[in-house]
């Protein structure tokens, strides 16, 4: 969905886009937009420069929301780590405030967060474990308070009605495949859904979400495009499918 922006609105631009910021500390500037010409806009630099963008490069908002859904079992040995390597690779590309790692144990805890939270993160990254619909057992994700819980109701935790649609990179394995990816791409909470079409070792979850992280984020390529090259830089490693709107997109 393509963003509305105004004169004078606060947005947030891809320090690879202009040499005056090479040496900003994180990804992103916090800027304000002075002019719209064309399909670009004219936005404010330092020391009273200014610069023009494609609006397609621009944000309104900019925050990673890092789930970390527990099951008693793996925690220490698998996704503790994993979190931490998104953790603190997140906290390299955005100021501290605008990443954020949510450990929880039970659905109820993502709701409860969400409602009160939901307008601060555009990229939510899920890690836990999934598992594909298997006969009449349906595609879920594992909480380890609860066990199981089925696609719809874990999309059930983050609609809030006219928000906009999120970004979600999935590290669970299996939930790349249709019968989870499929359904909860088609949900107005997600604007497109990332995730592994098989099991997947947690150091290559790590790499492939860094790598995305860095084309879409640190280097500011668009979502598409950073898609495509993250697929080409870990095809030995890992395949993650692109499903939007409960289509598969490459």
């Amino acid at each position: 969905m393509a963003q509305n922006f105004n004169i004078g609105d606060t947005v947030y631009v891809p320090c690879s886009k202009f040499t005056e910021l090479k040496d900003h500390p994180v990804s992103f500037y916090r800027t304000t937009v002075s002019a719209m010409p064309g399909r670009s806009l004219t936005i404010n630099l330092p020391q009273g420069q200014f610069g023009n963008i494609a609006r397609v490069f621009a944000r309104k908002n900019i925050g990673i929301l890092i789930i970390q859904i527990n099951d008693f079992e793996t925690e220490d040995n698998l996704l503790n780590p994993l979190s931490k390597s998104i953790l603190q690779f997140s906290r390299l590309l955005l100021d501290h405030d605008y990443v954020t790692l949510l450990k929880v144990r039970s659905p109820d805890e993502i709701g409860i967060f969400w409602a009160s939270n939901h307008g601060t993160y555009t990229h939510i990254i899920l890690i836990g474990h999934g598992k594909g619909s298997i006969g009449s057992s349906p595609a879920a994700i594992n909480f380890g308070a609860k066990k199981w819980i089925s696609v719809e109701e874990f999309s059930e935790l983050f609609q809030i009605r006219g928000e906009e649609a999120r970004t979600f990179i999935s590290l669970c394995c299996k939930t790349g495949q249709k019968s989870f990816a499929g359904k909860f791409s088609n949900k107005p909470i997600c604007k497109s859904f990332i995730a592994p079409e098989q099991a997947i070792h947690g150091a290559e979850a790590s790499q492939y979400c860094q790598t995305y992280l860095a084309y879409n984020l640190l280097k500011g390529y668009t979502e598409k495009t950073a898609y495509s090259k993250t697929t080409s830089a870990t095809k030995p490693f890992a395949r993650f499918n692109r499903w939007i709107n409960g289509k598969l997109k490459r």
